[in-house]
């Protein structure tokens, strides 16, 4: 059954990435930026208000693949795929069989997940690393005696923060997770150190994105957050927000 509804989301995200569709903004800023060199793109993205690790692997997939639609949409089409396996994997070690199968079924057919797996942008991306890296945490936590798991939690969870910073509350969720374990003496030995190693080269990230908030996004200009003392604004915001993640873009 977990094969049957993989082809499915499989073949819904083939005929996506076949079907007529065109580029919106924000997708031809990520165009943009993977034509240019390595170090343009870690530099650029620098300077915007998300990490480089996304755009630099777009810029991998433009030069391998050439610059055909296809080839940009190509790194978020295989983490579409990757989230459905790690959804699924992650799924079977909290719950039951029949829990897994349809948290599988549903990031299937889910629009959102869909339309994400086609966009030349980090959010498939994200929610394939963020579902890899809980994979990693829960893996480690079932079998304390293999170093493996704690590891590769270690490395998922740096190219998770550095591909998007939300990444960061998916860490802190771990690190409380951590902490609470410790509490209740059930510490799984030698996950204390890859967590360390893990804070050791994450910790940039923390500092890219204090620049990206001052000198990108000027959080401290205070005329931006105007807008949202207005109560019928901020309604449409709310509703905005819940209709773009549970129905996709194009519901």
């Amino acid at each position: 059954m977990p094969a049957v509804i993989f082809a499915i989301g499989l073949l819904l995200r083939v005929l996506m990435l076949t079907g007529p569709k065109s580029f919106w903004g924000d997708e031809w800023f990520s165009l943009g930026l993977a034509q240019r060199s390595f170090a343009e793109v870690f530099w650029a993205s620098i300077h915007d208000v998300h990490p480089p690790f996304y755009f630099l692997l777009l810029r991998a997939a433009v030069c391998c693949f050439g610059q055909g639609e296809w080839a940009f949409r190509l790194v978020s089409f295989v983490a579409g795929l990757g989230t459905l396996a790690a959804v699924y994997r992650l799924s079977r070690l909290i719950f039951q069989n029949q829990t897994a199968r349809w948290a599988i079924f549903l990031t299937a057919i889910s629009p959102y997940w869909l339309q994400s797996s086609n966009e030349v942008r980090s959010y498939s991306l994200l929610g394939f690393l963020a579902s890899l890296t809980a994979v990693f945490f829960a893996e480690a936590l079932c079998h304390p005696e293999k170093k493996f798991w704690k590891w590769a939690y270690a490395m998922s969870a740096i190219f998770l923060v550095y591909t998007e910073h939300y990444g960061w509350f998916l860490v802190a969720a771990a690190i409380a997770a951590q902490g609470y374990l410790w509490t209740r003496k059930k510490l799984p030995l030698g996950l204390g150190r890859a967590q360390r190693v893990m804070l050791i080269f994450a910790v940039p990230s923390l500092c890219l994105i204090g620049y990206q908030a001052v000198f990108g996004e000027h959080m401290f200009d205070l005329s931006r957050v105007r807008e949202y003392f207005a109560w019928p604004l901020i309604f449409k915001k709310i509703v905005g927000i819940f209709w773009h993640f549970s129905s996709g873009y194009r519901f």
